[in-house]
């Protein structure tokens, strides 16, 4: 049977991203998981199995069947105000 997805795109490969992609390899082992971040995190995200592509453009993501990102929103977003840092900085 066809996989569901070939190739899996993530923006962020850091810890949440990182470990989006783990899962993924998981469940989807015949699919190339692509992720997006600075060159130095990619690289590792590589060598531990994460990923097996990685790159600095979000154009590698352009043939991508599915796309998720990784990210944690710390200093909030239109029309969103909040996130983490906003938090701890209130709380002050």
């Amino acid at each position: 049977a066809d996989p569901d997805f070939r190739r899996i795109g993530i923006v962020g490969v850091g810890l949440v991203g990182g470990s989006l992609a783990f899962a993924v390899r998981r469940v989807f082992p015949e699919a190339a998981v692509i992720g997006i971040d600075r060159d130095d995190v990619t690289l590792v995200a590589r060598q531990s199995g994460a990923l097996t592509v990685g790159s600095t453009e979000l154009s590698a993501l352009a043939d991508a069947d599915l796309i998720d990102a990784g990210l944690i929103f710390g200093t909030g977003f239109a029309p969103f105000r909040g996130g983490p840092l906003h938090y701890a900085q209130e709380k002050k």
